[in-house]
């Protein structure tokens, strides 16, 4: 048997796996920084709920692999996470180690979450990117079938590069990336708390003369949902807020395609997955912006949506250890 976690910013989650069939699985809150938990108390009570989560099945379990929210090094040790941690941790938290000699298993593995998502396309395609979009914004990139992470595990942080706006737009907008190191990174503002941080910073500026004439008039705060449903019905004001939004992501994109050769680019995370107006306005830009050598047919087969579920951390981390089970020792 062996027992997998996922544990995101909001969500805890385990299952575990027989023969390759999962057999049982939870989900809980993950304990964060927004609860009030210093950081050497989130990382006491993140190990209590793994040891928790292998219970009773303690002499059944062979491997462990987590896969967790954050920076991860090449040793399995998390570097802390905005959602949650808050902050970047002063000391590395060695998570590996702490579950070795909890449960006495030696294949412990911990990776990052977006890495683990990767695994779950990794037979599909030899070569490709995986872009998430909630949040914040994540990638990772796979050639010839190996994740390119280093010999440190932390490749992949596209969304903490700045992000580069339209034109018309640079010096409007400041918005703070959840990194703590600097404003308007690519995470910043082509997520989904980019697209309502933009929003009501333009509502009464650039946007002002189409924000009067949208469903928001007289509000000054807004969710994504709402923009982006209202973009979905025609309101100019929301189609202008996320076309501004997903630009950073489209050029980000267009660089990354105009480099390297990718079989597919496969979006996934909440934003974009249950937003076809955030898709089609990333689309649109991608085709304004263009690629070197590619018609927009080409472009429109090479990107394309994931799964839409909750269970990439899950199926790819399981994924994950398959390989690892069956690659030379």
């Amino acid at each position: 048997m062996r027992i997998v976690f996922d544990i995101g910013g909001t969500s805890f989650r385990y299952a575990k796996y027989v023969d390759g069939e999962m057999v049982a699985g939870a989900k809980e809150p993950t304990p964060n920084y927004l609860q009030g938990h210093a950081p050497e108390e989130i990382n006491q009570l993140l190990l209590e709920g793994i040891g928790q989560a292998i219970g009773s099945d303690l002499s059944r379990i062979t491997e462990v692999g987590i896969c967790y929210a954050g920076p991860v090094s090449g040793q399995g040790r998390i570097l802390g996470s905005p959602t949650i941690h808050g902050i970047k941790l002063e000391h590395p938290f060695d998570l590996r180690a702490a579950v070795q000699s909890l449960a006495g298993i030696r294949d412990v593995w911990v990776i990052n979450d977006l890495s683990a998502a990767a695994y779950r396309y990794i037979d599909d395609y030899r070569s490709f990117e995986l872009i998430t979009v909630s949040t914040s914004v994540g990638n990772k990139i796979v050639i010839d079938g190996q994740l390119q992470l280093g010999s440190d595990g932390l490749e992949g942080e596209l969304g903490h590069q700045p992000a580069c706006l339209p034109s018309p737009f640079e010096g409007l907008i400041t918005v703070e990336c959840t990194c703590g190191t600097g404003t308007n990174h690519i995470g910043a503002i082509s997520s989904g708390r980019g697209i309502a941080e933009v929003a009501q910073q333009l509502c009464s500026a650039s946007l002002k003369e189409s924000y009067l004439c949208s469903p928001f008039k007289g509000r000054d705060s807004f969710t994504t949902e709402e923009i982006t449903a209202a973009a979905a019905h025609g309101d100019e004001f929301s189609q202008s807020v996320l076309d501004i939004c997903t630009y950073p992501l489209a050029y980000a994109l267009c660089l990354t395609l105009t480099s390297l050769y990718l079989e597919k680019v496969i979006l996934i995370g909440g934003v974009v997955l249950n937003s076809p107006s955030y898709f089609d306005s990333l689309m649109s830009n991608i085709m304004k912006i263009g690629v070197y050598n590619y018609s927009a047919k080409h472009l429109k087969d090479k990107i394309t949506l994931g799964f839409n579920d909750d269970d990439s951390g899950l199926i790819g981390m399981n994924r994950f250890l398959e390989k690892q089970q069956h690659s030379p020792k």
